[in-house]
């Protein structure tokens, strides 16, 4: 048993190894190749460890280079030259004599700082409103980091420095110098409102109707200042997830803040700052959003060099919260441009065009009342269609007058944002009643003899009758109503009206237009789509009775066509006005004679001497003779305009007699 227990003892105590069992084990266990991979071993550790430092560094936002381009061993050697880094934002550039560039940064919860580069950094490597890495013991500027913002804020429109000046803005001079002073003034001269010791204006809220010029004056002050213009639709804030909307305004304006200077300009923002309810549903989301913006523009220091435009067609859905004073300053309406600036715009959407020499703009300006620019502008792209169908390299008056035409009768109202009555605030020019329900000119208010231009066209007038007196109007549109009659006496109701648009009614009888002489100063008139127009003779008719008319349905009134209806319809009685002297058009006319119908010359003839007796009394017993109501007709007008048919100019009365 002692035996047993003793060899147990001995069973339990490890032995010593011997000189054969080291052999042994050196052989399989630590052979040739155990050195070389215990040091790969080492070295693979010794790598691990450095990259997650490494990794460790980027993550702290000071980013030595994308991470997806890491350069390990540049890495390396600016971790031993530096110890730490701090993301700050730089605010300005210090211009001053010194040799060294100065900046200045702004630290989080430690203040401003005047800082200078690194050694390698140059003046042109950084920017104001830049995120730089610095090294807060040196006070040094070691690296310029890249702005970290959303895929969706960089895919929204944002121009460095627009391409538009104020040359290219028409019909809003006091809109513009009124923003000028929110954004232009703070942004080039901050000076003045330091000295004074006032803060400038934050924001303002451009409201008119759809085309005015508001975008188009925003982003000419943008250029004038050289800002970074950022266009946002308040559509594209309205997001499906809740949160998503107030995230892009924080994300706007993150981006406007690392830029030198910068204008936000919120469009439609009516989409995400109308009022707000008490329902739920999904408008809480878009409310969210505007409180965020309402938050933005309350962060932000005013004399900065961020400033926030804001533009709607409704500005009576808006909030209050969003419009009270420290957050839009300044309410700027865009009204529709007046005659001036109609005219303004017409000459700016052309000059890039082939035009011929002589175009009259005022002239297209007074046949596009309640115009904006964007009509304007299609009625330019129009007239230039007419050009290239008729493979012209140039248009001419005639193909802007067609456009004019073309786009009233095919559009029918100018305005996309149509309203019972328009007056101009500013100069009180012109008025627009169209679409009124007005059957009468009676029914024109006391107020309206202040106005130079009224609008009556689209109502239910039937006679031109009843005039209030109108000592200023200059202008009538009267387009598309039911006139069949024009009463006397015009010319002590209106006796400036100078233009007079008729377009589209019912007059029939050439006697119905003999009210119209009395008109002094009655210089252009358009009958167009009247019953009266098909009438033989009707241009004649109205230039012999209308001494002072330069033009008739958009069409030049020559000396010869003068002379022709004074030779047929004899002299006119002499009017109060002195007629006004035409100069010749050969192209318009050589144009004209293409396009009329062959007059044989006998015909010709006979008309420009009047018929005979014995044609007189062959028309008679023509009359006599006819079967058909039409042609009765046809000799009767035949009998009065002097135009007669062939077969009585020629040879009269002997072939009458024959038949």
């Amino acid at each position: 048993m002692a035996a047993h227990v003793a060899g147990g003892a001995s069973a339990g105590r490890a032995r010593p190894l011997g000189e054969k069992d080291i052999k042994l084990m050196t052989q399989y266990l630590a052979g040739p190749y155990a050195s070389s991979i215990q040091k790969l071993e080492d070295e693979i550790k010794s790598i691990d460890k450095k990259v997650h430092a490494t990794a460790a560094w980027h993550e702290e936002g000071t980013g030595l280079a994308p991470e997806q381009r890491w350069d390990l061993a540049a890495d390396r050697q600016a971790l031993q030259e530096e110890a730490s880094l701090q993301v700050v934002k730089l605010t300005t550039k210090l211009s001053g004599d010194e040799e060294e560039p100065q900046f200045v940064i702004d630290m989080p919860r430690m203040g401003k700082f005047v800082v200078g580069l690194g050694e390698r950094l140059a003046p042109t490597d950084v920017d104001e409103g830049m995120r730089v890495g610095v090294d807060h013991q040196r006070l040094r500027i070691q690296l310029p980091l890249p702005t970290k913002l959303d895929s969706a804020v960089s895919m929204m429109q944002v121009e460095e420095r627009p391409d538009v000046t104020y040359s290219d803005v028409g019909g809003c001079d006091d809109q513009i110098k009124r923003l000028q002073e929110v954004v232009e003034l703070p942004l080039t001269h901050p000076e003045r409102f330091i000295t004074l010791g006032m803060e400038p204006p934050r924001g303002a809220l451009l409201c008119g109707p759809p085309g005015t010029g508001k975008t188009l004056a925003a982003r000419a002050v943008a250029n004038r200042t050289d800002a970074c213009f950022i266009r946002v639709i308040g559509s594209e804030l309205v997001q499906r997830y809740v949160g998503e909307g107030a995230r892009l305004v924080r994300e706007i304006f993150k981006l406007a803040r690392t830029k030198q200077a910068a204008i936000i300009f919120f469009d439609e923002v009516d989409a995400v700052g109308g009022n707000r309810t008490d329902e739920a549903g999904g408008d809480n989301e878009v409310q969210r959003t505007m409180l965020e913006i309402m938050n933005q523009l309350d962060g932000f220091d005013a004399r900065g060099n961020t400033k926030v435009l804001l533009a709607t067609n409704r500005p009576d859905i808006l909030d209050p919260a969003l419009l009270r004073p420290g957050r839009v300053d300044r309410r700027i309406e865009f009204e529709l441009p007046d005659l001036a600036g109609r005219a303004h715009i017409f000459h700016i959407h052309a000059r890039g065009m082939s035009l011929e020499r002589g175009i009259r703009f005022e002239l297209l300006a007074r046949l596009c009342p309640n115009a904006t620019g964007a009509d304007i502008r299609s009625v330019c792209t129009e007239a230039g269609m007419f050009a290239i169908r008729a493979r012209r390299h140039c248009a001419t008056e005639e193909d802007f007058l067609k456009a004019v035409h073309k786009v009233v009768r095919d559009y029918q109202k100018f305005s996309a944002n149509p309203r019972p009555q328009y007056m101009n605030p500013v100069n009180q020019y012109e008025i627009d009643l169209r679409a009124n329900r007005i059957a009468a000119i009676e029914n024109l208010g006391a107020t309206e003899n202040q106005f130079d231009s009224i609008d009556l066209s689209d109502n239910s007038i039937v006679r031109l009758e009843g005039f209030p007196k109108l000592p200023r109007l200059q202008c009538l549109h009267l387009n598309n109503n039911r006139i069949n009659r024009i009463a006397r006496g015009l010319e002590e109701a209106i006796p400036r009206l100078e233009w007079l648009i008729l377009t589209n009614n019912r007059l029939t009888n050439l006697a119905d237009l003999d009210p119209l002489s009395t008109l002094p100063r009655l210089r252009y008139l358009c009958l167009l789509e009247n019953p009266v127009t098909k009438q033989p003779g009707y241009r004649l008719y109205l230039i012999a009775r209308c001494k002072g008319l330069k033009m008739l349905d958009f069409r030049k009134v020559k000396q010869k066509e003068r002379q022709d209806a004074e030779r047929l319809h004899g002299a006119a009685p002499a009017l109060a006005a002195q007629p006004a002297t035409f100069e010749p058009d050969e192209e318009l006319a050589q144009a004209e004679a293409a396009v009329a119908p062959k007059v044989p010359a006998a015909e010709e003839a006979a008309a420009r001497t009047g018929p005979t007796p014995e044609q007189i009394t062959a028309i008679k017993a023509a009359i006599a003779a006819a079967s058909t109501l039409e042609e009765v007709r046809r000799l009767e007008d035949a009998l009065r305009t002097g135009h007669l048919p062939s077969e009585i100019s020629v040879g009269g009365a002997a072939a009458m007699d024959e038949g």
